[in-house]
């Protein structure tokens, strides 16, 4: 990272073709990528941020376990007030039928565990994620669409 005129330039800005003032003014005050994220391209939706986080964890500091997606996705959604998982959480365990004391990380653990059916209590991470970012995306959209 570079300091110019009062912004903080970081390099996965460049390679990701974006420009890296957009990317360095909230780092710089410690609101971080995910905030900035949000704040850069205010249309972009949170489904589509994490389409891209998903696809490619790197590019935002993730090493692509499960623990690490879970973290990030907690933090985007309490920078928004917990609004974009609204919901969400309750709706694993209805879908799971039972769970509903559990955080959601765990509910798509258990999710995850009974459609596999082969006995495992401990799936791989990166079934784990696949698995959240459709129940997510399921998420969302069934929302949406309950919303309009």
């Amino acid at each position: 990272m570079a300091v110019k005129d009062g912004h903080v330039h970081d390099a996965r800005a460049r390679l990701n073709g974006e420009p890296p003032d957009t990317y360095s003014h909230h780092f710089q005050h410690g609101e971080g990528w995910c905030s900035h994220h949000w704040t850069r391209e205010p249309m972009m939706e949170f489904s589509d941020l994490l389409r891209r986080v998903h696809g490619r964890p790197g590019a935002y500091g993730l090493n692509g376990s499960y623990r690490e997606f879970v973290a990030f996705i907690n933090g985007c959604d309490a920078i928004h007030e917990r609004d974009p998982l609204d919901g969400f959480r309750e709706w694993l365990a209805l879908r799971l039928g039972r769970g509903s004391n559990l955080v959601w990380w765990e509910l798509v653990r258990q999710i995850t565990i009974a459609e596999q059916g082969n006995g495992c209590d401990s799936p791989e991470d990166s079934i784990l994620v696949d698995r959240t970012f459709e129940l997510i995306d399921e998420f969302l959209t069934q929302r949406a669409s309950n919303r309009s």
